[in-house]
């Protein structure tokens, strides 16, 4: 199977993305307006509630995945292509780096972070003390 032939992580959750949004996106009526608006008549209050309610299931229903990573694809990862590190850390490897560094972490410290011969544990150990700053900014959101 030639690499072009071969299903991605990546292509393989935006197909899925494309599907869920055109089932979600089935009827004609155009962005808000509801089944009255689009047969050219004013909706009767009762009729716009109903309009909200379904379009609020339809939401709620609604499977959403957001593929927009900037993660190596596995077999780039561990041929050691774009990233250096092969384990956990990777997912520290772009954008939370800077927010590393800018908490205060040595830049010495981040090449070790993102080494393929710095034990895992001791990696941790790299980034606890940073950890705080960093576990609740525009790239790292977490319960």
């Amino acid at each position: 199977m030639s690499s072009k032939d071969r299903w991605t992580r990546r292509g393989l959750l935006k197909g899925i993305g494309s599907i869920a949004g055109a089932a979600a996106l089935g009827s004609p009526i155009e962005a808000g307006e509801g089944p009255a608006e689009a047969a050219g008549r004013s909706p009767p209050r009762r009729e716009a509630r109903a309009w909200a309610r379904e379009l609020e299931d339809l939401v709620a229903r609604t499977p959403i995945v957001d593929t927009h990573e900037h993660l190596p694809d596995e077999d780039e990862r561990l041929h050691g292509q774009r990233i250096a590190c092969d384990d956990w850390a990777v997912l520290l490897s772009h954008y939370i780096d800077s927010d590393l560094v800018a908490a205060g972490m040595p830049e010495d410290s981040l090449g070790r972070l993102l080494s393929r011969t710095t034990d895992p544990l001791e990696k941790w150990r790299l980034v606890a003390p940073w950890w705080p700053a960093v576990r609740n900014t525009g790239y790292l959101t977490l319960k």
